[in-house]
């Protein structure tokens, strides 16, 4: 008994590993299915800041019901071949997040958006996130998204930080002539911003800009720059502050 004991774990890692090889001499060596998902969790999702791997198994009667989470396709499809490999039978009840939305892309559309630990103000924050990034939407909590950064971060984001696409919208944005704030701090204003008189801040700032914030161009106009926010609201920067983004990149 206590070889078989020994031997479950490197089983484990044979199946990970190769994927549909298993021993012939082991074949009914069959491991728990919930430390089957936890030896696969440790594969695909070491890092729960990076990635989600929430799935248990679970009794009902003679079955076994796999719930729960990923974050991808491929998570998925693991389980069920590792699964299929030692001829476990189960029920399917595995959420791929993000798939149930229309737009599961996103793009932010503050100069700068906090992203948290949880989906409240009150939450320590993760990271952040400056406009024209684009995040991929897993879960909704409320006014809350989960959602995942382009360096793989894992946090909660307000609805009204950021503007959902859809891939296609997304591609159509990614191909669009666009800028990126070189300067430290500028603005997004309409055409006749006017200082008032009464020291109260200038009229017409349609939003600030800071250092890496990405734009939709849309036209030139008296050595100002017409640009777009990932929402659609349009204004002027001053040329000196933007470059064209395939330029600078």
């Amino acid at each position: 008994m206590k070889f078989f004991l020994r031997v479950i774990p490197a089983l484990v890692a044979i199946v990970i590993a190769g994927g549909a090889f298993v021993s012939p001499v082991y074949s009914k060596v069959v491991p728990d299915a919930q430390q089957l998902l936890d030896s696969l969790k440790k594969v695909y999702a070491p890092d729960a800041r990076t990635s989600i791997f929430e799935i248990q198994a679970i009794t009902e009667g003679n079955s076994i019901v796999l719930e729960g989470k990923v974050d991808d396709r491929e998570k998925k499809d693991a389980v069920a071949r590792t699964f299929t490999d030692y001829n476990i039978e189960y029920s399917d009840k595995i959420a791929v997040l993000g798939e149930q939305f229309d737009k599961p892309w996103a793009l932010v559309k503050l100069s700068v958006a906090s992203l948290r630990t949880a989906g409240k103000h009150s939450a320590e924050m993760a990271t952040q996130a400056i406009m024209g990034t684009p995040i991929k939407l897993l879960d909704q909590e409320g006014d809350w998204f989960r959602a995942q950064t382009p360096d793989k971060y894992i946090a909660y984001i307000p609805a009204n930080s950021i503007w959902q696409l859809t891939l296609e919208e997304l591609d159509a944005w990614k191909k669009s002539k666009r800028y990126i704030v070189t300067a430290y701090q500028s603005q997004l204003t309409s055409l006749l911003q006017l200082l008032s008189l009464n020291g109260r801040e200038p009229e017409g700032i349609i939003s600030d800009l800071v250092l890496g914030n990405i734009l939709e161009f849309k036209g030139e106009e008296d050595g100002k720059i017409r640009l777009a926010t990932p929402d659609g609201r349009e204004g002027y920067v001053d040329a000196n502050d933007v470059q064209e983004l395939s330029k600078w990149a």
